[in-house]
């Protein structure tokens, strides 16, 4: 599930985007719930600074240890219990793939 947000980029590396992911909350706890920590008046800050973590720390591990990037890229959404849309993953994966 996604919600819109209006156009942003991330901080450090200017990732653009303008969805973020959302999980379903509870039946009478009112509708979406953001993952990743990010509270609801800032998502936009919030996810674009997860988008530049897993930048950062996927570049990190694919060039220390090697394997692909999408590979990278899942291990650190793994380690840190992050969820990032399919697009913005992609989007990832090609500026780590151009360096």
């Amino acid at each position: 599930m996604t919600r819109r947000v209006v156009a942003s980029t991330s901080p450090r590396h200017g990732f653009k985007f303008d969805k973020v992911p959302t999980i379903k909350g509870s039946m009478y706890g009112g509708g979406d719930v953001y993952p990743n920590g990010c509270m609801a008046t800032s998502v936009d800050v919030d996810y674009g600074a997860v988008l530049d973590s897993v930048y950062e720390m996927a570049d990190a591990i694919h060039t220390s240890n090697g394997g692909t990037t999408a590979q990278a890229i899942e291990q650190v959404l793994r380690d840190e219990g992050w969820r990032i849309l399919p697009t913005h993953k992609q989007m990832l994966i090609n500026r780590l793939e151009q360096e």
